[in-house]
């Protein structure tokens, strides 16, 4: 148990760093918890392969008009797999259109991480899932 507490410790953190840098629009940062091989699904992008093509594709296009990112944790549910860790959470934010109005959207994500570095002490993800809510505005 006490494996999975420090499991779900760096998910937290994981979850939290990555809030602030689509906030802040820190690309960089970002691009520091994913593995260079990532596959993904999203709202705008819908399958791509590899980091590069993530952040000019999905991230670049959503990021510049999204507001207030942030994950629900309460809706987090955290799934154990020997060096991997799936996460399945609601995130809320809120959209920038063309006329400087600002509407609440919301989805869900599923997110897998594999843990890495010498002692495994570092997450970075191998796959996202993100998409908005039916019905949310896009």
């Amino acid at each position: 148990m006490e494996l999975d507490h420090v499991r779900t410790s760096r998910v937290d953190a994981w979850l939290s760093t990555f809030a602030v840098a689509v906030r802040s629009r820190d690309y960089d940062g970002a691009r520091k918890l994913f593995n260079d091989d990532v596959e993904s699904f999203g709202t705008v992008a819908t399958h791509v392969e590899g980091l590069d093509r993530l952040e000019t594709e999905q991230w670049g296009n959503v990021w510049p008009q999204t507001e207030d990112f942030d994950f629900v944790p309460e809706s987090k549910q955290i799934i154990f797999m020997r060096e991997y860790v799936v996460v399945l959470a609601r995130w809320t934010s809120r959209d920038m259109n063309a006329e400087d109005e600002q509407s609440l959207r919301s989805g869900r994500c599923t997110i897998v991480l594999r843990e890495v570095g010498a002692e495994g002490d570092h997450m970075q993800a191998c796959h996202t899932h993100f998409s908005i809510d039916p019905g949310s505005i896009v």
